[in-house]
């Protein structure tokens, strides 16, 4: 009865705590790099994940971006939080499925958001579509639904 209770007070006291799920290991050894843990990015230098992610994964054509980006990279300009990034992220179109899928899951729900999970069906889709340009999947990120909500 007591570990019972002492669970039931840690799963309600787990979202107050900020604690987060842990990182795959496909984010931790690359992603991290560049993002840093928990995705909060270096300003003007690598876009911050935590808190945007989340509401682009909430639009169906956000979904579609994310995945691109996962898989063909992203280059050209991107206005986050008010600055301007320019650089590139490399694809990583040699993961698989459901590590990209993993990946993009962790990244939508750092900042309190919980949108849906990625799967490997989807990302599998994403793939089986056109392959883009690392600027085309910057166009992508760059459309007004999804500026309107993650600035």
């Amino acid at each position: 009865m007591k570990r019972a209770w002492v669970f039931a007070v840690a799963l309600l006291l787990k979202p107050v705590l900020g604690r987060a799920e842990p990182a795959p290991p496909l984010y931790e050894n690359r992603c991290s790099v560049c993002h840093q843990a928990g995705g909060v990015g270096v300003p003007g230098a690598y876009p911050r994940l935590a808190g945007r992610a989340g509401a682009i994964a909430g639009l169906t054509d956000g979904r579609r971006a994310m995945v691109s980006a996962a898989l063909y990279g992203v280059a050209g300009v991107l206005k986050v939080d008010g600055q301007t990034v320019v650089g590139v992220m490399p694809g990583f179109a040699e993961v698989k499925d459901a590590e990209i899928a993993a990946v993009l899951t962790y990244v939508s729900h750092l900042g309190g958001a919980h949108p849906k999970p990625f799967t490997a069906a989807e990302v599998a889709k994403v793939r089986q579509g056109d392959s883009l340009t690392p600027n085309q999947v910057n166009a992508l990120l760059r459309q007004p639904a999804i500026t309107a909500v993650a600035p």
